[in-house]
């Protein structure tokens, strides 16, 4: 074979193999997100894995694709799916139906919750995440499950006047996270009055100047302390 022709075939192999290893890091990145959860009938049970469920806000009801708001822009729920999941959890982000009640939703939340309860999950490894409306299912759902040790974020989920939510009180850690300019959202804190409290309770205030939109994307400042909340060795 000549020399030319032993260069050809050199060049060849290189090539193979590049394509190759472009597969298999390709297939590593598909595992990497592979822990997402289809929907909620499809959850599987382990005593050993943390469970994050992801409520996204209102303007995402009913979408397929990621939808756009006139005065925040687009909601990217994939690139939020996309920065909340991990190879050490289960993530669950089903679109939910559009002009469902929030009370309706919370309570299939709170029941497939209490089933993970019932085989074994223990609560700590549980986190309920919700952004607005998704924020309110959150809260609700989480006066009927009732139990301190499952965590909960909220995000920009409170209204300004505190008299507006009929949520029950609930115990559990409450992760708080509003923008300062937000006109829809802001303290939580009221959660943390009344006869039955959160246990355990931690308010963010942001100073982006972005508002509600704040949490229309995936943004580190607030991705940061999220991670570490809903963490079990934390």
């Amino acid at each position: 074979m000549s020399s030319a022709h032993r260069e050809a075939s050199r060049l060849l192999k290189e090539s193979s193999l590049k394509k190759l290893l472009a597969l298999l890091f390709s297939a590593g990145s598909l595992v990497s997100v592979a822990e997402t959860v289809p929907s909620m009938a499809e959850i599987p049970v382990s005593a050993e894995k943390p469970y994050v469920f992801f409520y996204h806000g209102a303007i995402a009801e009913g979408t397929r694709e990621n939808p756009v708001s006139e005065k925040y822009g687009e909601y990217d729920f994939r690139g939020l799916k996309r920065a909340l999941d991990s190879d050490d959890n289960y993530l669950i982000a089903e679109i939910r139906e559009k002009n469902v009640s929030v009370e309706k939703h919370a309570k299939k939340l709170a029941e497939v919750v209490s089933m993970l309860l019932r085989k074994g999950v223990p609560a700590e490894n549980i986190s309920l995440v919700g952004f607005s409306r998704g924020g309110g299912i959150v809260a609700t759902a989480a006066g009927q499950l009732d139990n301190q040790d499952i965590r909960y974020v909220l995000l920009a989920s409170c209204p300004k006047k505190t008299d507006t939510p009929h949520w029950p009180p609930f115990r559990g850690r409450l992760l708080s996270m509003y923008e300062k300019d937000d006109l829809l959202a802001g303290s939580c804190a009221f959660l943390t009055e009344g006869p039955r409290t959160v246990n355990e309770f931690k308010e963010i205030a942001l100073e982006s100047g972005l508002g509600h939109g704040e949490f229309y994307r995936p943004q580190e400042r607030w991705l940061e302390p999220v991670r570490a909340w809903i963490s079990p060795g934390n």
